[in-house]
């Protein structure tokens, strides 16, 4: 089998079966298996183009038959940006959310964002997307969406550091980054 891979930033694999040069076939089962990001139902799996049955089982997606060579495989897992959240026990995390598109966490920056970031929340419903950006860091898919910026600026002209409470709140389109850049982009931006 040799695989070609668009992950992270497409969902799609291809493979291609290669038999020794004595074997017209071969039967046999071929698993792959199904991310944990992969949520979103069941993954598509075509041969030669034509979508096939799978099973899944244990994690993996399997499907047997008799192969040739030159069959291609296209293993299709559509990548989207969504919301994931650690367990309610880890007090660290509790309350928060990271933002995951296929493989890859992503990260907000002050750099495309502004500062401090402390005041950035997200919206109740943040309407995700992603786009490529070929430009940014050296070429990336950016993920956007909604958010609440924390606006009392003009609140604290004076030195005091306590005040009644007051939430003023505005309505922003924040930007994230895949967290493995996070931190670079004042080397190549």
């Amino acid at each position: 089998m040799h695989q070609r891979s668009e992950l992270p930033w497409n969902g799609r694999v291809e493979f291609s079966v290669q038999l020794p040069k004595d074997s017209e076939c071969a039967e046999f089962k071929l698993a792959l298996r199904i991310p944990d990001w992969f949520q979103n139902g069941q993954p598509t799996l075509k041969v030669n183009g034509e979508q096939q049955d799978i099973y899944v089982e244990k994690g993996y997606a399997k499907i047997k038959r008799s192969w040739s060579d030159g069959n291609t495989v296209e293993w299709l897992l559509p990548v989207e940006p969504k919301l994931v959240a650690a367990h309610p026990l880890i007090r660290a995390d509790a309350g928060k959310v990271a933002i995951q598109r296929g493989p890859l966490v992503y990260c907000i920056e002050e750099a495309d964002n502004g500062a401090p970031l402390t005041l950035l929340a997200l919206a109740s419903e943040p309407q995700l997307t992603a786009y490529a950006d070929p430009d940014l860091l050296g070429g990336c898919v950016v993920v956007e969406g909604d958010g609440l910026v924390t606006d009392d600026s003009d609140l604290w002209s004076d030195e005091k550091p306590y005040r009644s409470y007051i939430k003023q709140t505005k309505a922003v389109r924040f930007k994230a980054i895949p967290y493995y850049l996070w931190g670079i982009g004042w080397l190549v931006r």
